[in-house]
């Protein structure tokens, strides 16, 4: 959910008139997490363009993953695997497994939310460079970083 601003990290609710204009200084300035922020809206802009499930009303929705302890959501759309860490906890070496409704499929990451060029860190991806598996169980072992959204597109 994106509200108006939150693209060139507004640090306050901006209006058209003077006490509440927007601060243009962040963008002109480039200012490090405006840049991470613009950064993040195009590259979700783009991941929403490039898969027409993410466009289309009616393409389904399935949740495959409830985690409630830990605040971890998976959904399916289309071909793509959704996963939501709405948590402080994070888990690398691709220590957390994420059901799926896919056994013994191949997926790759194509978006994280926490990635270095958005302000998080290289090591938050599990892959970016080569494919990972789900189990016989259709469980998919990732890195999942805190605070989080990651996508991963099931492979033909």
């Amino acid at each position: 959910m994106m509200f108006m601003g939150t693209e060139t990290h507004q640090d306050k609710w901006w209006n058209v008139d003077e006490q509440h204009k927007m601060n243009w200084n962040f963008v002109e300035n480039h200012d490090p997490l405006a840049k991470q922020m613009m950064n993040l809206v195009a590259a979700a802009n783009k991941l929403r363009l490039s898969f027409p499930s993410l466009t289309d009303d009616h393409a389904p929705v399935r949740f495959c993953h409830l985690d409630y302890q830990n605040r971890v959501l998976g959904f399916v759309r289309g071909s793509l695997l959704v996963v939501l860490n709405c948590s402080e906890s994070q888990w690398e070496g691709r220590d957390y497994e994420v059901q799926t409704d896919s056994v013994n499929r191949k997926f790759k990451q194509v978006f994280n939310s926490q990635a270095a060029e958005f302000g998080g860190w290289e090591a938050s991806w599990s892959s970016a460079d080569r494919n990972l598996s789900s189990s016989v169980h259709a469980r998919l072992p990732v890195n999942l970083p805190k605070w989080s959204v990651t996508v991963y597109e099931r492979q033909e």
